[in-house]
């Protein structure tokens, strides 16, 4: 079968599947028997309390952690028989320590790096209408997360509140990441993650976002980033963790057109 043919097959299968997945160390469970099925343009919230292995098992769905035992896949990709190709399917667009972006670089400077990467070896440079491009569909997203706040009616959204979005007035290319809040740079982390063009998108911890206003944008981002047409011809999958997950229902019940094949597992243990 031709790498063209085998890639189709694969596509066929769901963009995430886990069965049975389990993690142990010699101090004890880290999680314990994860069973999901994710299609598409799906997204799978993992929550749990702090210290019920979330962030090990978003790692594990990623390619990037084994396993005691189970299985799961990323587009019918074996997560440990085929890492390397899963871990070329599944972005990391939060994950501390990981995905820490540089305080001393400016967004544009980001941006280039990232572009670069996604070049012929021997391009190492990119223009900046392409920054600027990129810059202008993180904005596009934002924009359109504020839209849907202002029309939804979600509690503690007042219109004017959402056209004076600092997020859009304030960003250029200049900015440097130190002067960034936490939202911002949550939102430039996805917009980096998108240029990766992977099918699947893995977001830890959504809740360092401590402000509920803050983390309900957050959620509308990573809602309306599975969207085709968004930052892709094609819809994206999303695994994101959290302990909280009120602000995503509240979204869900308001906005229905986005709740679509959202998926929430509750993961949590008492640590140890």
């Amino acid at each position: 079968m031709s790498e063209s043919a085998e890639t189709a097959e694969h596509h066929r299968e769901p963009a995430v599947s886990v069965d049975g997945l389990s993690m142990s160390t010699s101090r004890g469970p880290v999680y314990t028997d994860v069973t999901a099925e994710v299609p598409e343009g799906g997204l799978l919230v993992l929550r749990g309390a702090e210290g019920s292995g979330k962030t090990c098992l978003l790692l594990s769905i990623a390619g990037r952690m084994r396993p005691s035992s189970g299985t799961a896949s990323v587009r019918g990709f074996d997560t440990q028989k085929q890492g390397r190709k899963v871990r070329t399917l599944v972005g990391l667009a939060h994950v501390h320590g990981v995905t820490d972006l540089e305080s001393n670089l400016s967004v544009a400077e980001h941006i280039a790096e990232r572009l670069i990467t996604t070049q012929p070896w021997y391009k190492p440079w990119i223009s900046r209408s392409k920054v600027t491009r990129e810059i202008d569909k993180l904005r596009e997203v934002v924009v359109s997360a504020m839209t849907i706040l202002r029309e939804s009616g979600i509690p503690g959204f007042r219109p004017a509140d959402v056209l004076d979005a600092d997020f859009v007035l304030s960003v250029s290319e200049s900015t440097y990441v130190s002067e960034l809040t936490p939202l911002q740079q949550f939102f430039l982390q996805l917009a980096l993650t998108s240029m990766d063009h992977t099918p699947v998108v893995a977001v830890d911890d959504i809740d360092f976002l401590r402000d509920p206003r803050d983390r309900t944008i957050a959620w509308l981002g990573v809602l309306l980033y599975r969207r085709e047409g968004v930052f892709t011809d094609e819809r994206r999958t999303f695994v994101v963790t959290c302990a909280d997950d009120a602000q995503l229902n509240e979204l869900c019940a308001r906005v229905p057109d986005l709740a679509e094949d959202v998926l929430t597992l509750d993961i949590s243990r008492s640590p140890g």
